[in-house]
Formats: C-alpha cells, structure tokens, sequence
C-alpha cells in the first residue's frame, strides 16, 4: 500500500487542520499582547530587545540566503532598532498610555 499522497489530497488534509473561520481575533489579541508587553516595558529594555531583533535578522537573512530563489524582504530604513528607538523618545507614561489604548481598541473588534 502506498503512502504517498497526490497534491491534491495534501492540501484537502491541510485545509481540513485549519480553522473553520477567518480567526482575525486572534491575531488582533496577539498584537495587543504585544503592544501591552511594550506598554510595561522601560526604555532600556526596549532597546536592549530591539537590539536582539536587528541580531536577528541578520541572522535569520543570512540562513534564508542559503535557499536559491528566495527573495529576502529586510525590515524597514532603521531596522527595528529604529522603530524602539522613536518610541522611547516619548515620555514613557504617554507612550504606555498611547499603547495600552490601542490594545485595548484591538482587543474590542
């Protein structure tokens, strides 16, 4: 007996392990954990986190680098690095505030 399955019925079985909805919910939630996980951090561990990102990144461009055809999309002028570094330029309690706001409006869709 063989076990091995058409392209066809490998993406019947994929599609069959997803969720039935379009889970955005989920997603929205995560992204306000995070952002709260912002909220509550102080500056120096934001940047010591942003840090470890742009390290990160390098690293993980380096290994996808090793696949032929993959096309690799670096992070944006700044890296992540200068996103934290914009944010902790703000007054921390605003910024907490500001982001604690926007997680709370995530969580309500």
């Amino acid at each position: 007996m063989s076990t091995e399955q058409s392209p066809a019925s490998l993406t019947e079985l994929l599609v069959s392990l997803m969720p039935e909805n379009d889970d955005r919910r989920m997603w929205r939630n995560y992204m306000a954990s995070a952002l709260e996980q912002v909220a509550a951090s102080d500056d120096l561990a934001l940047l010591r986190a942003a840090e470890g990102a742009d390290e990160f990144e390098v690293g993980f461009m380096e290994f996808v680098s090793n696949f032929p055809g993959v096309e690799i999309e670096p992070a944006p002028e700044g890296g992540f690095y200068g996103v934290v570094l914009g944010l902790v330029k703000l007054d921390r309690n605003l910024r907490g505030e500001v982001l604690r706001a926007y997680a709370a409006e995530l969580r309500k869709r």
